[in-house]
């Protein structure tokens, strides 16, 4: 039980993108990075993982909320455009729950209950997009679409932030890797309500592709942490 409310739990501290069209307005560039505007930081955010077809393996989750805690073992198989398979394991028990998404449906077997039961919900799992659902275990950085946002800027400190017509803020910083900036935290918040921030810690940058090979999840009711221990892209 503590995989499949594990993975519950991942699902749940992610919040959906809100469609919104209109023109954007560009800050002026203040960043340590010389030569770069807001829209070629923009670009190396939403360039990561954008050319692989395919992503497999075996990753290593641990999680931390208020309703549970745990750590467990998943074999994941991701493809492009949107279909995703992850096979949890237990130490123990073996195999104890299966997720697939495929287009806008997705479906959740536990085999950790008794008797097992199967979950399926269409385009969204507690209001999270399921692009948004693969996007992450694919390799990709979540990153809003041009058509949604309003505003495009670098602060003073190097940060790059998106800010869409719903008041929906992403907060992109970067570090240096291979002789240019990556983007390794990203923040998202809502302006205008009272939701809560949710923090995304990237690392290890795959050598090929730059994809986290390692990240975190934190959100006030708490955290999940990934690391890739086998993966094999194309």
């Amino acid at each position: 039980m503590v995989a499949f409310m594990s993975f519950r739990f991942f699902i749940s501290v992610l919040i959906p993108l809100i469609s919104a069209c209109s023109s954007v307005r560009v800050s002026p560039i203040k960043t340590q990075f010389k030569g770069l505007s807001p829209q070629d930081l923009y670009s190396v955010v939403c360039s990561v993982g954008q050319n692989l077809h395919s992503v497999s393996g075996e990753a290593s989750v641990k999680i931390k909320s208020t309703e549970v805690s745990g750590q467990f073992q998943a074999h994941i198989q991701a493809d492009a455009p949107q279909s995703l398979f992850l096979e949890v394991d237990h130490p123990f028990k073996g195999v104890v729950a299966q997720v697939s998404i495929k287009n806008e449906i997705y479906e959740i077997k536990s085999f950790n209950e008794d008797p097992p039961f199967t979950e399926r919900g269409l385009r969204t799992w507690n209001g999270v997009p399921l692009e948004l659902v693969h996007a992450l275990f694919f390799g990709k950085i979540p990153c809003p679409k041009t058509s949604e946002f309003v505003d495009l800027g670098i602060s003073s400190q190097g940060e790059l932030r998106v800010r869409e017509k719903n008041q929906n803020q992403w907060t992109y910083e970067f570090k240096i890797w291979n002789d240019k900036p990556w983007p390794d935290r990203v923040i998202f918040e809502n302006l205008k309500g009272k939701s809560q921030k949710i923090e995304m810690l990237l690392d290890d940058p795959d050598s090929k592709h730059g994809t986290p090979l390692k990240w975190e999840i934190h959100s006030y009711e708490g955290f999940i942490k990934v690391r890739w221990k086998e993966r094999a892209s194309d």
